[in-house]
């Protein structure tokens, strides 16, 4: 079940990391870029027990969406059949979730960094030069 648990935990932090990490090196120097990665700098200096509590606090006490405490809810029936299953994996969203967003942080970086040196590359640079139009994209140079 463990194995199910990190493969499910490390999807959902590689896509939307992507998304993210292609966004702030591909528009780097913007405002938005620029937070993003003053944001996911501190993301993974935080423990995932704190992120934990503080979104257990937040989603769990002052908004009730999610519990706050055991494995499964207890007046569930257990037995062979998918209500103890759902219950199970209801519980283990907000475990799961905070595993994400603190592991998100180091993802995002890592890639950033990867893609901004592939961007400073003389074949990428060439290939712009050469064939993009600044004013106008689509219409080639050569």
């Amino acid at each position: 079940m463990d194995a199910v648990f990190d493969r499910i935990v490390h999807d959902y932090r590689f896509h939307p990391g992507n998304i993210l990490d292609v966004y702030s090196a591909w528009r780097r120097g913007s405002r938005l870029a620029d937070a993003l990665s003053v944001a996911f700098t501190f993301m993974p200096s935080m423990p995932y027990f704190w992120a934990g509590l503080a979104l257990l606090y937040v989603l769990g006490f002052v908004l009730s969406w999610f519990p706050i405490s055991h494995a499964y809810s207890q007046n569930i029936q257990l037995g062979w059949n998918f209500q103890p299953l759902g219950c199970v994996l209801y519980h283990a969203i907000l475990p799961a979730f905070s595993i994400v967003t603190t592991s998100i942080g180091r993802w995002v970086l890592d890639m950033r960094n990867n893609l901004i040196g592939i961007l400073s590359d003389d074949y990428v640079t060439l290939a712009h030069n050469a064939f993009v139009d600044v004013g106008n994209p689509r219409r080639r140079r050569l």
